[in-house]
């Protein structure tokens, strides 16, 4: 148990001394103050507030100390959380593709399709045909680049590359006729 020895204000540890007929210079003050019978006697009536107050220290410095937890393990999963969303990728489905499409920003298809297939995405008949328009419009663009330059050999393949892709958009040639119109090739 922590005794709390408390000093006696000196003027009132003097008129105690006189009244007992003690010496009162400084020495006799000092060696009543380190007196053990003198200290125990005069601390008795503090004996429980300081088990008290350490006790309520100790249950606020742990009350602190698990609400501070509780907060680092939220924001822990809240960074576990965000970085995973980082890694998700969309998935372009034929609706997507197909807004693209009739909107005419053929320009979009060719990166979108690319990323489907790098992120495994299932494929189905419909979405094979707008990778087919995507596919398209890329090797059309790249043939009208080889026909600015004069480069026989890449505007064959890039021809071949185009009647391939057109067997695929059989029911929608029309967008292929769009394409050529846009990017000029006859």
């Amino acid at each position: 148990m922590n005794k709390i020895y408390y000093e006696r204000p000196r003027n009132l540890q003097k008129n105690a001394d006189k009244e007992h007929g003690e010496n009162t210079n400084e020495a006799s003050i000092e060696q009543e103050y380190f007196n053990p019978s003198y200290q125990e006697t005069n601390t008795d009536m503090y004996a429980g507030e300081p088990e008290k107050n350490n006790a309520i220290k100790e249950w606020v410095a742990n009350a602190l100390l698990v609400i501070l937890s509780i907060i680092f393990v939220m924001l822990m999963f809240a960074v576990i959380a965000e970085n995973r969303s980082m890694h998700y990728h969309w998935e372009r489905n034929e609706k997507d593709f197909w807004y693209e499409i009739t909107e005419g920003r053929y320009s979009t298809l060719p990166s979108q399709a690319w990323d489907n297939r790098f992120n495994g995405v299932n494929t189905s008949a419909g979405l094979e045909q707008c990778y087919a328009i995507a596919e398209y419009f890329e090797a059309a663009s790249l043939y009208r680049v080889a026909v600015e330059h004069r480069n026989l050999e890449e505007q064959e393949k890039y021809a071949g590359i185009m009647e391939e892709k057109l067997e695929y958009m059989t029911d929608v040639q029309y967008i292929a006729e769009d394409i050529n119109k846009k990017l000029g090739i006859e």
